[in-house]
């Protein structure tokens, strides 16, 4: 299955149903592909951000949370995800400051 190499939603779709099929370099490649064609792509962030959180690639996944985050079309559902990244950590005290910004947000 090869989407149209300039259509970046394609490519986070792809990127979706090769996650659930536990291909995780291809879906990394797609969700990377639709944030090269369009960088403000929230959702691709995320998915991306969780993809490399499975795979305990923490740091990039941590810095795909906060480029998602920092996106204006962030509708608070991104800190959710983010906060959950590093209760995964044990850095609970973070999670609680991530979900605080969301709150001091709405």
């Amino acid at each position: 299955m090869h989407p149209n190499p300039n259509y970046g939603d394609a490519h986070q779709q792809l990127g979706n149903l090769l996650h659930k099929e536990e291909q995780l370099v291809e879906a990394e490649y797609h969700f990377r592909r639709s944030l090269e064609i369009n960088p403000a792509d929230y959702f691709s962030h995320l998915y991306l951000a969780n993809l490399l959180a499975v795979q305990d690639q923490d740091e990039e996944a941590e810095k795909m949370y906060r480029a998602a985050i920092a996106l204006p079309q962030e509708d608070g559902a991104g800190y959710k995800c983010f906060a959950n990244f590093p209760d995964s950590l044990s850095r609970h005290e973070e999670a609680n400051e991530i979900r605080a910004r969301k709150r001091v947000l709405q």
